[in-house]
C-alpha cells in the first residue's frame, strides 16, 4: 500500500468511526426534553393547519428555531404514522452523525497533505462529551445547531484547501454566504456565530490574496 493510500484510509477511518460511535450513543441515549415538547405541540398545531401557535387564538411566539419546526413538520407530513418524538429523535441522531461527518471531512481539507497519519482529536474529544450526545436528540434544535456549525466550517475550509489552485470572487461559491445566513432561522442568537464566520470568511480571502 502507498503511502498516499495509506493516509486516505486512515483520514477515513479518523472521520467515520468517530461518527460511527457518536451516532450509536446518540441513539442509545435518545430521549425528548420538557422543552422538546413545547415544539411537539407546536408541530401539531403546523399538521393540523393552526399555524406556528401553541393554543389557538394565541399569537405568541413558543418556537426558538424556525428551521427546526419546520424541518420535523416535514418529517412528520412524511412519516404520519410515528410519534413526533420518534421523528425528533430520529432526525437528530441523524443530524448529529452527519456533523460529525462534515466536521471530519473539514478537518481533513486543513491537514497538511504531507501529513502521514491523521488522527481525530477532535472529533474524539465530542464523542466523549455527555452533554454532546444527550442533546443530540432532546427534541430541541441543538442537532441542527451541530449540523450548521459542521457545514460552515467544512464550506470555509474547503474554499480555503482551493484558494490556489481556483482561485475565486469574494461571493462564490454562493451557497456558502446562504448557508451561513441560515444561522438566524436556526437559532436567533446564532446570528452572532454567522457573524463570526463571515468575517472568517472575508479574512481567509485576504489573506489568499495577499
Amino acid at each position: 500500500m502507498s503511502a498516499r493510500t495509506s493516509r486516505a484510509v486512515t483520514a477515513w477511518l479518523s472521520v467515520l468511526v468517530p461518527a460511527a460511535v457518536v451516532g450509536w450513543l446518540v441513539w442509545w441515549r435518545r430521549w425528548v426534553s420538557d422543552d422538546g415538547y413545547i415544539n411537539v405541540r407546536v408541530i401539531h398545531q403546523i399538521v393540523a393547519g393552526n399555524g406556528p401557535v401553541y393554543n389557538l387564538s394565541e399569537r405568541v411566539e413558543v418556537g426558538t428555531s424556525t428551521l427546526w419546526l419546520a424541518v420535523v413538520t416535514v418529517g412528520q407530513l412524511l412519516a404520519p404514522r410515528l410519534e413526533t418524538g420518534e421523528v425528533m429523535v430520529i432526525i437528530g441522531t441523524a443530524f448529529t452523525v452527519l456533523a460529525m461527518l462534515v466536521l471530519g471531512l473539514g478537518a481533513t481539507k486543513l491537514t497538511p497533505p504531507k501529513s502521514a497519519v491523521v488522527l481525530p482529536l477532535g472529533l474524539a474529544a465530542l464523542a466523549g462529551i455527555t452533554v454532546f450526545l444527550d442533546f443530540g436528540t432532546s427534541g430541541l434544535e441543538t442537532s441542527l445547531t451541530y449540523l450548521w456549525i459542521a457545514v460552515c466550517f467544512w464550506a470555509l475550509a474547503r474554499r480555503w484547501h482551493r484558494r490556489a489552485s481556483k482561485p475565486l470572487p469574494a461571493w462564490r461559491p454562493w451557497p456558502v454566504a446562504w448557508v451561513i445566513g441560515l444561522g438566524p432561522l436556526v437559532r436567533p442568537d446564532l446570528a452572532l456565530v454567522a457573524l463570526v464566520f463571515s468575517l472568517g470568511h472575508s479574512l481567509s480571502l485576504a489573506l489568499a490574496a495577499g
